[in-house]
């Protein structure tokens, strides 16, 4: 049979002194260490000289900083020794301490609040020690770290977390630490500035301080380090300022990191600055008016320790994070003090045991319940100190092997191990029910449990496999996608918090995603997006409330690729445009006065884009979600570049003695997304010199440029001689140019001619040139069969890529304009109401008065309808001229969608049917002009 340790012990000890105090009482108390931990008799066996040194009275008391100071220099601290040799004594001086704790606990010579702290002051002094030598060995090497700003030292602090935080370190606590150093600057040496700035100073100290705390000698080490409480984990900077900490915190904290800095406390370095810190989180830390969830929040955090952290497997086993478990105490503590604490500064406390006496105080804790919560408290955390002192390892987990626990539970004063077993499981029974009452699980738990589960990368339960199939075509990577969308760049950070306001989110996604044909390409590009406008938790929390701001960016997102990338890089807009209700019409004085509030300053041009686009997206708002009809989309379109032609002509000094015809679709009031702005410039007599000069600047503001496009595309091209020509001709020169040169088809494009900004008078006196030119006779059959010339050609011309080509294909809308053009020119001489400029009111108009039939007038009005809506279409994905139909077979599908179509066949089959039709109908009524001009 083994001998007793202390048997073993008075055989080694030669000094006799010691063996007469080391009576029966002491052997007693020896042994009963050496059952409870093997790894501590291990260490006696070795050091037979501690036992003495534990029973001395002095060693029996609590210890304070002093003590743990006075043993570190006399016994063990090394002189002028390497950081590797001073870790080695450190991890010596430790083993010893932790002897000695371990010694007062399984004798119950102390409680255990007083015990969790004299383990706190052992970790803080052994943090303290060495930061201390290795902030002088950096200052050495690189000099000394210095504010830039008030040039002085730069601040260091080391905060604790988690139980060292509170005060209530376990025999073997992972040490939860953040790092935080103040502002920028550079080193100091020698009274000169060095090229080590301040964050590679401490970023060295900080990971040669982690390197040492956690310094390992075979099973032996000092103590596990976790940082990962730190703003962005992980992937964060080991060493973060005290204003990026802030920021990260202010911009994107969680609750579970509301919850972890509820315990954070300075513990080495400069602690005035950890409190400076801790002072600014404090409405963060203990908000005044917390989220109506918080409680929900919380209870989130537990499941996904649980499931992330536990297992299943583990969770009757384990005392800290199962069921009934130490962490139910602490969130049900934590819980009402962030419910509490941000309106009761008397209940911001860091140590659970404190936190519960107050809260007992304040009455937010029944007197039963606060019995029940410190007797299970104290009863698991000494079952926890057991656990990791018999080996000296990180466990919370109740043995497996019927012989330990048994040991386990004789060690705590069981007889038996059913008995031990008994209280463990009446006491984490009754935690558990109270904890359930203050976190009671609803349906809607289980749904965002759900999704947590999904977005982790497990298999999606029905409900969530249901809600996929409904909402969105099936993808391989729709976990990913999704969780991008939830997470963003963050991906290291899913919380209860993000999955609780997307599934408040996905309340809306019926609504939102009715009309739109991907839905998850379109998450997509939000989630992009939401990069750009702030924290992720922000946007979704600003989507649920608010469904039609997220309706917006769906509909803008999944209807124009142009908007996309346009408030991603300036996300502001939006924001602004929804702020107020878009009116259904600006009128020119209206968008005049706005224009007049833009800084008019050299970067005029810069806000004038800005403005532009911003208008076009308010446009764009109106016609997908305010119901805008076509007319008044290209209406409010068509104001906007005249406001801002006859603005900027006015800015330019120009508005006396220039005018400006617009042709084309500005002409006609026809302006679409992307719309090219054919211009004439006139005037009464030839520019000078300086106003060719200003003309230049104001060329080069409206047709400002950007990687996003221009403000306005211009093109002068339909001048007289074309490119060849001057910009600005004179109304003589027009007028000459017309009765001499001009050739047909520059009459032709005049019937969409309209005076738009500049000088009234010349402005007037060209619109009657531009009369006698087209209405004071009508055109000849020879003229005529020139515009059919025209469009045969146009025709003969038709390649493959022409064959999907809206404006050229026969039947097209160049038909259609030609023919609107070839009635007004027919009988616009005695017709004044067919003159208009715009080719729909030409069709009314030519109908009622008989110049073609209604059935005609109506077959044509209803294709070029069509046909426009379309162009409209799908210019508006890229702001561009475009006139082809798209060619991947992604956009045709969203193409055909937008449009109210099930598939693109199915849209091509009326496309083509309306194109033939429209044909057809050119052809017989350009049949009948040529008969009655043939018989004039």
């Amino acid at each position: 049979m083994e001998k007793p340790l202390s048997q073993v012990l008075k055989e080694e000890l030669s000094n006799k002194e010691d063996n007469i105090l080391l009576g029966e009482a002491a052997c007693k108390r020896i042994d009963r260490l050496a059952n409870a931990s093997p790894y501590y008799k291990k260490l006696l066996l070795t050091f037979p000289e501690y036992w003495a040194w534990l029973e001395k009275p002095v060693n029996l008391e609590n210890f304070r900083h002093k003590a743990y100071q006075e043993i570190w220099q006399n016994e063990f601290a090394p002189k002028e020794a390497s950081l590797e040799v001073v870790t080695e004594k450190m991890l010596q001086f430790r083993k010893k301490m932790l002897l000695r704790i371990a010694f007062l606990i399984v004798n119950r010579l102390a409680k255990n609040e007083e015990l969790f702290k004299e383990l706190t002051l052992l970790a803080e002094f052994c943090v303290q020690t060495l930061l201390s030598q290795i902030i002088t060995l950096w200052e050495r090497r690189l000099g000394v770290p210095w504010l830039e700003n008030t040039h002085t030292k730069a601040r260091f602090c080391v905060l604790g977390l988690g139980k060292l935080g509170g005060k209530e370190l376990n025999f073997f606590s992972d040490l939860d630490l953040i790092y935080i150093y103040e502002g920028n600057g550079y080193c100091w040496r020698d009274a000169e500035e060095t090229h080590t700035s301040n964050r590679e100073f401490f970023t060295h100290v900080c990971q040669d301080l982690t390197k040492y705390l956690s310094y390992r000698n075979g099973d032996s080490i000092l103590y596990n380090i976790d940082l990962r409480l730190r703003p962005d984990g992980a992937h964060g900077s080991i060493a973060q300022t005290l204003t990026a900490i802030e920021n990260y915190y202010s911009e994107r904290g969680q609750t579970w990191e509301q919850l972890a800095l509820m315990k954070a406390r300075p513990i080495a370095g400069d602690k005035h600055l950890g409190e400076e810190l801790l002072e600014n989180l404090n409405t963060f830390r203990y908000p005044r008016s917390p989220s109506v969830h918080v409680l929900q929040e919380v209870a989130s955090v537990k499941s996904r320790i649980e499931k992330e952290v536990v297992g299943q497997d583990n969770l009757q086993r384990d005392i800290k994070s199962g069921y009934g478990g130490i962490r139910e105490i602490e969130f049900i503590l934590q819980g009402l003090q962030l419910l509490n604490a941000g309106k009761n500064p008397f209940l911001q406390n860091a140590s659970s045991y404190e936190c519960l006496g107050l809260l007992t105080r304040y009455r937010l804790l029944q007197p039963d319940e606060s019995t029940l919560l410190y007797q299970s408290y104290t009863f698991l955390r000494e079952v926890e100190n057991y656990l990791q002192l018999r080996e000296e390892k990180q466990t919370h987990v109740l043995p497996h092997a019927a012989t330990e626990l048994q040991t386990l539970g004789e060690n705590l004063g069981y007889d038996s191990v059913d008995n031990f077993l008994a209280k463990m499981n009446h006491v984490r029974q009754e935690i558990h029910d109270l904890y359930e009452q203050f976190f009671p699980k609803s349906e809607l738990d289980t749904i965002i449990q759900d999704w947590f589960s999904f977005l982790c990368g497990e298999v999606p339960s029905p409900y969530i496999e249901e809600s996929l199939t409904h909402w969105f075509k099936s993808d391989t990577q729709i976990h990913k996608r999704l969780r991008d969308f939830v997470l963003g760049f963050d991906q290291h950070t899913l919380s209860k918090n993000h999955v609780q306001l997307f599934v408040q989110l996905t309340e809306h996604f019926d609504y939102v995603f009715s009309s739109l044909e991907d839905p998850l390409a379109i998450l997509d590009k939000i989630g992009v997006f939401a990069a750009r406008y702030g924290a992720r938790t922000q946007f979704l929390q600003t989507c649920s409330q608010n469904p039609n701001f997220f309706r917006a960016l769906a509909m803008l997102f999944g209807r124009s690729d142009f908007i996309y990338r346009l408030l991603c890089q300036h996300p502001e807009i939006i924001e602004e445009l929804l702020q107020i209700t878009p009116k259904r019409e600006k009128s020119i004085a209206d968008i005049i006065r706005e224009l007049e509030l833009l800084p008019q300053n050299e970067d005029f041009q810069k806000y004038l884009w800005l403005y532009v686009k911003a208008e076009q997206v308010r446009v764009a708002i109106g016609e997908l979600l305010l119901n805008y009809t076509f007319s008044e989309t290209t209406h409010q379109l068509t104001l906007l570049a005249e406001a801002v032609l006859q603005f900027t002509l006015v800015k330019f000094g120009l508005s006396n003695d220039i005018g400006i015809v617009a042709l084309g679709k500005l002409g006609g009031s026809a302006i679409t997304f992307g719309s090219d702005l054919d211009l004439l410039l006139i005037a009464r007599t030839l520019p000078s010199a300086e106003i060719g000069a200003q003309l230049l600047e104001w060329e080069k503001c409206v047709h400002y440029s950007t990687p996003l496009g221009r403000t306005f595309e211009i093109d002068f091209r339909l001048r007289p001689y074309g490119q060849d020509g001057p910009m600005i001709i004179t109304l003589d020169a027009f007028k000459d140019y017309h009765k001499t040169k001009a050739r047909f088809w520059e009459k032709q494009i005049l019937t969409k001619a309209r005076f738009v900004a500049g000088s009234n008078t010349i402005g007037s006196d060209f619109l009657q040139i531009v009369h006698d030119i087209l209405y004071t006779t009508p055109i000849s059959s020879e003229d005529l069969e020139e515009i059919s010339k025209m469009l045969e050609k146009i025709r003969e011309e038709k390649s493959s890529v022409l064959a999907c080509n809206i404006k050229r294909e026969a039947g097209g809308l160049m038909e259609i304009e030609f023919l609107a053009q070839s009635i007004q020119l027919v009988y616009g001489y005695k017709h004044k109401a067919i003159r208009s400029k715009e080719t729909a009111q030409v069709f009314k108009h030519a109908a009622n008065l008989n110049l073609i039939t209604p059935e005609q007038g109506h077959l044509l009005l209803e294709n070029y309808d069509y046909l426009s809506k379309l162009e409209n279409c799908i210019r508006r994905n890229e702001f561009k001229g475009i006139v082809s139909l798209p060619e991947s077979l992604d956009q045709q599908s969203n193409l055909a969608y937008s449009l109210g179509y099930s598939s693109f066949e199915e849209f091509s089959i009326e496309y083509k049917q309306r194109l033939s039709e429209t044909r057809a109908m050119i052809e017989t009524i350009f049949s009948d002009l040529n008969g009655k001009l043939t018989k004039a």
